[in-house]
């Protein structure tokens, strides 16, 4: 865990590093007001509200595709500078680096694209497999001992897509060493011959930080709580100084407070998420020139 530790602090290392920090953050802004706006729709509240609601996330969220391009954008370069021996290298958020992260994450989308196409088809192919012993017992009689099969099989298929969902870091690194794309990162056997160099060393570091994710999300889950008890004892107020016709959970301040306290926990959380992800790519880049390059 030390190393990690390392790779952490080498974040908060350089120039304007708060700034930078702090710049970095507001890209979350408009995907956290997307989301805590869709998570407050229900199907009790008024048909007005829910449309007004269900409008305003549709907004937000397509005014979010292009911080969500530029965010992954900003990874590739971390990726590039990092691969290229920069040790403190958090992105700069400026009117630059901005149009710069936009192209760089539209350039990866492809990438992403197919992979995540490749995943699901493994997915579905593993899936297929491992609900045929249900299948071909419930046709001739053995219902329990096809079910007790395919509940075996499905806890070995996620076992081997948590295996190797490391490996598809490599993929993505590759291509951020130099921006250029080859038929190689589109092969599916690439995957492969990664998993047979660098095996041991990848999964280490994949659970390493597991659980490193696993406190970062006590920390945000800690987070989420206190801005959940502030609604609450926003609400409270509102009861208590309302009228009793008045139905407080829909009421516009209400509406509003969730939003923004939601928001601003969703840009903390996302934050924290990043930050981790980082780290995660930074040492997966060590990994990487020490056991495939």
């Amino acid at each position: 865990m030390e190393k990690i530790l390392e790779t952490l602090k080498s974040l908060y290392k350089g120039q304007d590093v708060v700034k930078r920090h702090l710049i970095y953050s507001t890209l979350f802004i408009l995907p956290a007001i997307a989301g805590s706006i869709k998570s407050y729709i229900d199907k009790e509240m008024p048909t007005s509200l829910k449309t007004a609601l269900l409008i305003a996330t549709l907004i937000f969220f397509v005014l979010s595709i292009i911080p969500w391009f530029s965010i992954s954008g900003y990874v590739m370069k971390f990726i590039h500078d990092r691969y290229l021996g920069a040790k403190e290298n958090f992105p700069e958020v400026n009117k630059e680096s901005l149009k710069e992260s936009l192209i760089l994450g539209l350039k990866v989308f492809p990438l992403s694209f197919v992979w995540c196409i490749y995943s699901v088809i493994l997915f579905l192919a593993l899936l297929a497999v491992a609900l045929a012993p249900t299948v071909i017992a419930s046709i001739s009689g053995l219902t329990w001992v096809g079910v007790l099969l395919s509940v075996l099989l499905v806890i070995a298929l996620v076992i081997a897509m948590v295996i190797l969902t490391p490996f598809f870091m490599f993929i993505i690194i590759e291509y951020a060493k130099d921006f250029e794309y080859s038929a190689r990162l589109f092969n599916p056997l690439t995957l492969i011959e990664y998993i047979k160099k660098s095996f041991k060393p990848a999964i280490i570091t994949a659970l390493k930080y597991l659980l490193a994710g696993i406190i970062a999300a006590f920390g945000s889950g800690f987070v989420y709580l206190i801005f959940v008890l502030l609604l609450m004892l926003i609400m409270a107020i509102m009861a208590v100084t309302s009228p009793e016709s008045t139905n407080v959970e829909y009421h516009p301040l209400t509406v509003t407070a969730f939003v923004v306290l939601m928001s601003v926990c969703g840009v903390i959380e996302s934050y924290i998420s990043a930050i981790v992800g980082f780290g995660y790519a930074a040492d997966f880049i060590d990994v990487y020139k020490e056991n495939i390059e």
